[in-house]
């Protein structure tokens, strides 16, 4: 976490504050850098968790030889995703992928997974987090 140039902290055993220097009178970045610092403590403390579904008619996962998922994504060819040393991924059944770890990595894994296929709202299927609202699109009317 980068500390801006006007901000010292100050660790004591188990706490940790942070103060302007001296001299400066405001510090817009204090608040921010506070709230980062807030968000990282957590992150040790309780892990981000998500659900990963695979929606659509043959869609399945299943683990592969050292840190990858491939899935079967009714493309002609199986999908390789690696698996970062910071994540945990299991895989319930053959289409729920439960993702834990630290906040901005099972984010940007998240997004990768959700990137091998997309949402589809005229036919309902993809990758999707479990929980997430899924817009289907209406049908022909007659």
């Amino acid at each position: 976490l980068p500390i801006h140039s006007d901000l010292n902290v100050v660790i004591d055993g188990s706490s940790c504050s942070v103060l302007l220097k001296e001299g400066v009178n405001t510090c817009a970045q204090m608040g921010t850098f506070v709230a980062k610092l807030k968000n990282l403590v957590a992150d040790f403390e309780k892990p981000k968790a998500v659900t990963i579904n695979l929606l659509g008619v043959g869609f399945k996962a299943f683990k592969a030889d050292g840190d990858f998922i491939v899935m079967s994504l009714g493309y002609s060819h199986l999908v390789a995703v690696h698996v970062p040393k910071s994540i945990t991924a299991t895989i319930r059944d053959a289409n729920k992928i439960d993702i834990s770890g630290f906040t901005e990595d099972v984010s940007s894994f998240v997004d990768d997974l959700k990137a091998t296929r997309p949402w589809d709202p005229c036919r309902p299927k993809g990758v999707v987090v479990a929980g997430e609202f899924l817009r289907k699109k209406e049908g022909k009317k007659k």
